[in-house]
């Protein structure tokens, strides 16, 4: 499949159960618009990592320094509708 006039938000707005993501401001914008759970990976220290406890201390993301965890939790948020539909 080739996907022409690739439009991130749309995906995002009308497919994604969840996303999993690096810390660039403009996906975690986008995602945060969409209103679709975030999981966050390992983030470096400084500016990624104070971006992950903001998300994290929102309730907009769950992060984890492990993937078998992130893995864990992941499943957990899509499958757990109170916490999934805030």
């Amino acid at each position: 499949m080739i996907l022409r006039n690739f439009r991130p938000d749309v995906i995002i707005n009308t497919l994604a159960t969840c996303v999993v993501t690096k810390l660039g401001g403009i996906i975690l914008s986008e995602v945060l618009t969409a209103n679709v759970p975030i999981a966050l990976p390992r983030a470096t220290p400084e500016q990624e990592k104070e971006n992950a406890l903001f998300f994290q201390n929102h309730g907009a993301a769950i992060s984890s320094e492990k993937w078998e965890q992130l893995v864990k939790e992941t499943r957990q948020l899509v499958h757990d509708d109170a916490r999934y539909n805030r």
